[in-house]
């Protein structure tokens, strides 16, 4: 999934490779962005799945945001430290608004970690990122201390997967609120226009944003799962951009001048383990 969330293409985070036209150096009024993968749900809560969790970052926020570089920077929260063993303080960004024009507060941070484990039906939960957070406490509007069962360093990295909603907007919403737009209101760069599953996603620049705000007064994401029609949606000039570049096809577009071509190194580690399980002969 691409990182256009901020406002130029070198903030690409955790991107495997992605190849777009060199015209974008213009900065055109509206961006368009072929996807290798659907995204199946825009509450940011429902489905830890990858797509999911990379679109969620265009409208919402965290408390704490990672860079290009997985390095933890500054999101909702302007700093944090631990208190003790066991206690991890959060001071929040002041002046920030949602996309509907309401103040975000302390109370949206603690409904959102609550909400995780009250999304009973999800079939592939966020409560790996709250289950170690036993207490929360607003000790006064712009700050928070969440507490552990034990000694926990993660809880910094663990938060930053965790999206801050609107309590007011989703505190009664269901996951289909979110994807009707009902409920989908965020501090993030970007809010929702349209949401049509395995086609395409419409947002426009959140005029209410906190940060930088994005050069594009639209971005059109298309659900282009095919390697070969994905390609051929970018050099006919149908998308500005891909992600996914098909590797037979890496050499050509790094080559030519008509594209610029981005790559990142993931933190992903994945293990390889021989099936040692006892089977019976044939």
């Amino acid at each position: 999934m691409l990182g256009f969330k901020r406002k130029n293409l070198s903030a690409l985070a955790l991107l495997a490779a992605l190849a777009c036209s060199a015209s974008l150096a213009t900065h055109a009024a509206d961006l368009k962005i072929a996807l290798a993968a659907d995204v199946s749900s825009l509450d940011p809560h429902y489905l830890n799945i990858a797509p999911n969790v990379a679109f969620a970052a265009h409208i919402f926020d965290a408390l704490v945001n990672v860079d290009a570089n997985g390095k933890l920077v500054p999101g909702l929260a302007t700093a944090w430290r631990a208190v003790d063993a066991t206690t991890w303080e959060f001071k929040l960004r002041r002046g920030v608004k949602f996309n509907d024009g309401s103040d975000f507060t302390a109370d949206d941070v603690i409904f959102s970690l609550d909400r995780p484990a009250k999304l009973t039906n999800s079939p592939g939960p966020y409560t790996a990122y709250t289950k170690q957070i036993i207490a929360k406490k607003i000790v006064d509007p712009y700050t928070v201390r969440l507490t552990t069962a034990a000694p926990y360093g993660p809880l910094t990295l663990d938060v930053s997967a965790i999206s801050i909603v609107s309590k007011k907007a989703a505190e009664e919403a269901a996951t289909e609120d979110f994807n009707s737009g009902k409920a989908l209101i965020g501090t993030g760069p970007y809010r929702l226009i349209s949401f049509r599953r395995g086609d395409r996603i419409e947002v426009a620049r959140n005029e209410h944003y906190w940060g930088e705000k994005s050069d594009w007064d639209k971005v059109t994401f298309r659900i282009i799962t095919s390697s070969a029609p994905r390609l051929a949606a970018l050099l006919s000039g149908d998308v500005d951009a891909i992600e996914g570049v098909p590797t037979a096809d890496l050499s050509r577009l790094k080559n030519s001048a008509k594209f610029t071509f981005a790559q990142k190194i993931s933190w992903r580690t994945i293990f390889w383990d021989l099936d040692q399980s006892p089977r019976s002969s044939p």
